[in-house]
């Protein structure tokens, strides 16, 4: 786990290793960027206590070359660490350990506790809608928000905006926020989570820790005001068109549509008259796919389109047999939520047909 944190690009030496420490009955090891740090612990064989630091990609890639069960002994003197396992031996250079920057000072201003498969859950179902490379750097990140009784996550690219929410226990106070960057997302999401496991997540001034078993990611967070998302994703009420559709049948519809879309606008068209939900697509070579769908609906028809991938990665994350799609008009943005439960709500805005 602790590789996933190291710095591809290496520019500063140091960052390529890992950080490896030999205690009495076990090891522990650590992975840093300088933006994220991830550590983990585990029971060892210790002979001789002592800290060193290996090329992070290397030791990758030779743990992973040995047969499945196997048992290597690592030792590291005068700048080379030895690797032995059966009749193979590797030996590598080592940079001293006294360089690698370890994380130093982190003080928690709120601290809540939930299982960890929960936190991965919640992650799952909004990290997709976090912007790539925007200009708007707060956007690049997830937003936490911890406070009410909750653990809330949200994603917005500008285009589409996902939300979450993850109830806690006694936890009561006000709001706090934090942004939290897409690598640190995807690292947590990667921790080793068992079924019975919990997850301590603090957040920090500047940086967040979460703790789950042996294993431990501080991340810095992102500096910024995260938009005010409630501004638009109101209560579902307030859509006046409310369309129920069975969600599997509906993601399996778009996947579909999506085959024949627009390379470049990923556009699909919804017409929904009363009890059925036409899905339309066409692309540059006038290629088309149609698809009707039964649905529990009753109202004025509407036709609004959409990007299909988009759709698709609601439909996918919203829990439940069945989607309520919340409509105003063709200019408004849809609503997607599941049947009965709002804890998880996303937004995404029409495309011009």
């Amino acid at each position: 786990m602790a590789y996933g944190a190291v710095d591809r690009k290496q520019a500063v030496p140091i960052l390529g290793n890992l950080l490896i420490e030999a205690t009495p009955g076990k090891v522990a090891v650590w992975g840093t960027d300088l933006e994220i740090e991830v550590s983990a612990t585990a029971s060892a064989d210790v002979q001789v206590e002592g800290k060193t630091t290996i090329p992070a990609r290397k030791l990758w890639e030779i743990w992973r070359s040995l047969p499945p069960g196997s048992v290597a002994e690592i030792s590291a003197a005068g700048g080379r660490a030895t690797i032995r396992s059966g009749p193979t031996r590797f030996s590598l250079t080592t940079l001293e350990p006294e360089g690698f920057p370890l994380t130093q000072g982190f003080e928690a201003l709120v601290t809540v506790t939930l299982p960890a498969t929960e936190l991965k859950t919640l992650l799952e179902r909004v990290h997709f809608a976090m912007a790539q490379q925007d200009v708007r750097y707060y956007l690049n990140g997830l937003l936490l928000e911890v406070g009410e009784g909750r653990l809330r996550a949200v994603g917005a690219d500008g285009h589409r905006l996902a939300l979450c929410d993850a109830k806690l226990v006694g936890n009561q106070g006000e709001i706090l926020q934090a942004i939290v960057p897409r690598k640190a997302v995807g690292e947590v999401m990667r921790l080793g989570y068992g079924e019975a496991q919990e997850a301590t997540l603090e957040i920090g001034a500047q940086a967040l820790r979460v703790t789950t078993g042996d294993l431990r990611l501080v991340a810095r967070l992102i500096e910024g005001r995260f938009p005010e998302y409630q501004r638009v994703i109101p209560d579902p009420e307030v859509w006046d068109k409310h369309v129920l559709v069975e969600r599997e049948e509906l993601r399996q519809a778009l996947s579909r549509a999506a085959i024949l879309a627009n390379e470049r606008y990923r556009s699909v068209r919804l017409s929904v008259t009363s009890g059925r939900l036409g899905i339309q697509s066409e692309n540059a070579e006038h290629e088309q796919v149609e698809e009707d769908l039964e649905v529990d609906y009753e109202g004025p028809p509407i036709v609004i389109g959409f990007n299909v991938g988009y759709l698709i990665d609601a439909v996918s994350a919203i829990p439940g047999e069945r989607v309520r799609l919340c409509l105003n008009d063709d200019n408004s943005s849809c609503l997607l939520l599941a049947e009965t439960e709002t804890a998880c709500r996303y937004v995404v805005m029409p495309m011009r047909l």
